[in-house]
């Protein structure tokens, strides 16, 4: 017999894995009848990562953080709304915006609002986040305090 989930957390970040999780998501929330939170998390320390280097402007120039995050903000939003599109209000749902570490904040949440499941995709968008081959999901998996479903 299988278990009831009464909050179900899905982890999105525009990937096809994510679309996914969500996609598997929606089906355990309409099955259970759950309130499903979706959570997009924005990591602005890291937008100078590998593919976001930060070019040299000269000095009356426009500055350059705002405009990065400027534009990670209109990612998340991209998102976001996409999720909501393929939810089209077939379940509960809420929508959760974040800024930090994707790993850290899918646990914290989990843990601050009692989380029965986690569904989350088996690797990230960004090509660091491939070539790390699912850090994030690894990470979640080792220290969510429930289960956790990845969709490849």
């Amino acid at each position: 017999m299988s278990k009831n989930y009464k909050k179900i957390l899905v982890a999105i970040d525009g990937s096809e894995q994510a679309e996914g999780a969500l996609k598997e998501a929606i089906v355990l929330a309409k099955r259970d009848n759950s309130q499903l939170f979706i959570l997009h998390a924005t990591d602005k320390n890291s937008i100078y990562a590998a593919g976001n280097p930060v070019p040299v402007v000269p000095a009356p120039a426009i500055p350059v953080v705002p405009v990065l995050e400027e534009s990670a903000d209109n990612e998340a939003k991209e998102v976001l709304d996409k999720a909501l599109a393929i939810i089209n209000n077939e379940v509960k749902f809420e929508e959760i915006r974040v800024d930090g570490s994707a790993k850290n904040e899918i646990v914290d949440f989990a843990k601050e609002h009692e989380i029965d499941m986690i569904v989350m995709g088996s690797s990230g968008k960004g090509a660091l986040d491939r070539m790390l081959l699912g850090s994030t999901a690894v990470y979640v998996v080792k220290h969510a305090p429930c289960s956790v479903t990845i969709i490849k």
